[in-house]
């Protein structure tokens, strides 16, 4: 390499050092690890830099991302490419699944109609939906138990972080009319619309990265959050209510929640 491209190279790690918050609050206060995978100079002078990080030389778990850097050492962009995860402990997320299920069971609807005459209360064929409107989030932490009744902290974050934020979705389904309903929640259960977009739910369960404590601020935590995802039962005269998530681009306006599975729904905001 030539001494403008050492230079450059020097600088673009010192700059990842020094602003570790595109890794997200898991990592961002962690001592990590930084290698340089590739180099790509081109004709106007500006070089790009590919950097892989992780949390110790031994981890086979790493994440990358790539500096654009001019002749004068300005660092031009900064995209993530990977995002570091810790490996998923899949016995505790099968626990956690069931346990989500479990914590969505139905609830007995009140004998009078509590979201009456709301606009975000709106009924299909089957069902009737109430949508809070979208929270728009950096990242979600929170807490939730396995079947034993162990408390864990889980992080769902953005796979762009540059680009997009997460949108958090209360929803509220009651079953006043049929015996029996199934609910299949998963991808095409239902959509997020804005003005410019359509957008389909994370898989919640895949999406959650299981955390230390010592991994975050706890004074982010969602408090209640119980994510929709899997299939549920819904008999007459029960309901339930979770959370459904969504990545989307920055500075979204939503326009409507839409539901799709076992009735069609529109909720506008």
């Amino acid at each position: 390499m030539s001494n403008k491209v050492d230079t450059q190279v020097q600088f673009a790690l010192n700059y990842v050092k020094e602003n570790k918050y595109a890794y997200g609050p898991a990592y961002s206060s962690k001592n990590l690890v930084w290698n340089v995978d590739k180099i790509e100079e081109n004709d106007s002078g500006i070089t790009r830099i590919y950097i892989n990080y992780k949390v110790s030389e031994e981890s086979q778990n790493y994440g990358s991302e790539y500096i654009d850097i001019d002749q004068e050492n300005n660092i031009l962009s900064r995209r993530q490419i990977k995002i570091l995860k810790d490996p998923k402990p899949i016995v505790l997320m099968v626990l956690t699944f069931i346990s989500i299920v479990i914590a969505a069971v139905s609830i007995p609807i009140m004998i009078f109609d509590p979201f009456s005459g709301d606009k975000l209360y709106v009924g299909g064929r089957t069902l009737w939906l109430r949508s809070e409107e979208p929270k728009t989030l950096d990242y979600i932490l929170y807490e939730a138990a396995d079947t034993k009744g162990d408390m864990y902290f889980w992080e769902i974050m953005p796979d762009d972080m540059d680009s997009n934020n997460l949108a958090l979705v209360e929803i509220t389904i009651s079953n006043q009319k049929s015996n029996t309903v199934n609910l299949n929640i998963d991808y095409e259960s239902s959509e997020l619309h804005t003005e410019d977009a359509k957008y389909k739910p994370l898989n919640i369960i895949q999406r959650a990265e299981a955390k230390t404590n010592d991994d975050f601020s706890k004074t982010n935590t969602i408090e209640n959050f119980i994510p929709m995802w899997g299939k549920v039962v819904l008999n007459r005269g029960e309901q339930i209510r979770g959370y459904i998530v969504f990545e989307v681009k920055k500075n979204s306006d939503y326009k409507q929640f839409r539901w799709k599975t076992a009735d069609t729904i529109i909720v506008n905001y």
